[in-house]
């Protein structure tokens, strides 16, 4: 039974698009969702019981306390629902697990000289952002494979071109030393853009361009130039072969399907980039328990795309999501043009989405058995440490130092902490 002050306020609920916030006896967010009619939606929530499933039955009784925020329209209803999502994490909400510390690639185009390097905060700064990432592994093999083909600086050293001798980044043929004036700031623009074409997956576009700079340096006789930009080619076309997918695709699109288990659900995002498969990255979804898989596909869609700023034309999804009118117009204003929506049932694009869900499975089970295994072999590794070295209690802590220098001078220490 709904208390008094709920019954209050569920009779001043506008007719207006917004966002509806329920609290606990204790004042604690426990849910936060979006409306295009407050009044309609909220009700709802207290009607007949025999109409709602276990989980909101659940939260209805839980339900002391009702606020709410008037939006001009249902798109920023949902950009809103997503901030207060992330900020509160309420318990009935499902939610993106940790997917504040995501890491992303970051093109520095503020910089006179840009960098690309690894970053877990992204922010709307006038660079350029590729991700997220669910590992930081899978984002620092990226950074070594462009580093491979495109001589940009990695360092984050202040640079006024005045350095008395570059770095073995320079001499390994790494990096262009802007730090010491040897760099053409114009040629090194023109690698950083080679650099996010790459990104974009638009590797062909990047071989034609090196192809032609490689084709010019010879025409000059400058074979050592030539020289590199073949080095470089052959690299990228490892690459490109490597990211071929045995199924015909086309385009650029993003291919979304899941597994559930009790509470978790597991994602996996395959990422289509000009006729080949550019990358996947998985994901866990919490508070999964009693929901429809429709609900879990909708909250993975708004959550994943509010922190990702590469949206593709084209979405294939295992499960048709709610408000999708609201949710492609909210997409096409962040990508800035036309943004299609599918949840295939038949033809190439239904193989493509088994194919990925089959993925989700394996993920899942893997998942499961990481879970079992894990404190198993953690606490029999722990028993052994303490046994070799004789300690009084398994380790709650250790850290591991590392010191180098240069014939004396030069010193640099690390620390890593489990």
């Amino acid at each position: 039974m709904p208390t008094d002050l709920v019954l209050e306020q569920l009779k001043q609920l506008p007719d207006n698009p917004g966002v509806y916030i329920m609290k606990d006896a204790a004042g604690k967010i426990i849910y936060v969702g979006k409306a295009l009619i407050l009044r309609h939606r909220v009700r709802s929530y207290f009607g007949s019981p025999n109409k709602l499933d276990f989980k909101t039955r659940q939260l209805v009784s839980l339900v002391a306390e009702l606020e709410f925020y008037i939006t001009v329209s249902e798109e920023e209803a949902l950009i809103l629902e997503n901030n207060f999502i992330k900020m509160h994490h309420p318990r009935f909400n499902i939610m993106l697990r940790d997917d504040k510390t995501y890491p992303y690639i970051k093109v520095d185009l503020t910089d006179e000289w840009p960098r690309i390097y690894l970053t877990r905060h992204y922010e709307e700064d006038g660079g350029r952002y590729f991700g997220p990432f669910t590992s930081a592994w899978s984002v620092r093999q990226t950074l070594h494979v462009l580093r491979g083909i495109f001589p940009f600086r990695f360092c984050a050293r202040e640079l006024d071109g005045k350095a008395r001798r570059p770095c073995l980044e320079y001499h390994m043929g790494r990096c262009m030393a802007p730090c010491a004036g040897k760099a053409d700031q114009t040629e090194y623009r023109e690698i950083v853009q080679e650099a996010i074409l790459f990104l974009e997956g638009k590797q062909d576009k990047v071989l034609k361009v090196l192809k032609s700079k490689m084709d010019k340096s010879a025409r000059a006789e400058q074979y050592e130039r030539a020289a590199v930009f073949r080095d470089q080619i052959k690299s990228l076309e490892r690459v490109i072969d490597g990211q071929r997918l045995a199924m015909r695709v086309t385009g650029e699109q993003d291919i979304i399907a899941f597994a559930q288990q009790n509470d978790i659900a597991y994602v996996q995002v395959f990422f289509i980039r000009h006729d080949r498969l550019t990358g996947r990255e998985s994901f866990v979804l919490k508070n999964t328990k009693d929901e429809t898989p429709r609900r879990i596909m909708t909250s993975f869609v708004q959550q994943f795309y509010a922190s990702n700023p590469n949206i593709p034309p084209l979405i294939l999804l295992q499960y048709p999501i709610e408000d999708a009118k609201v949710v492609k117009n909210w997409l096409q204003t962040k990508r800035g043009s036309r943004v299609t929506i599918i949840s295939p049932v038949r033809g190439i694009k239904k193989e493509l989405i088994d194919q990925v869900a089959e993925n989700a499975r394996q993920g899942m089970a893997q998942l499961k058995i990481k879970e079992l295994s894990a404190p198993k072999d953690f606490t029999g590794a722990l028993a052994e440490i303490q046994k070799e070295l004789g300690l009084p209690a398994p380790p709650l802590r250790m850290e591991a130092y590392d010191i180098s220098n240069v014939q004396g001078t030069s010193a640099v220490g690390s620390m890593v902490v489990f």
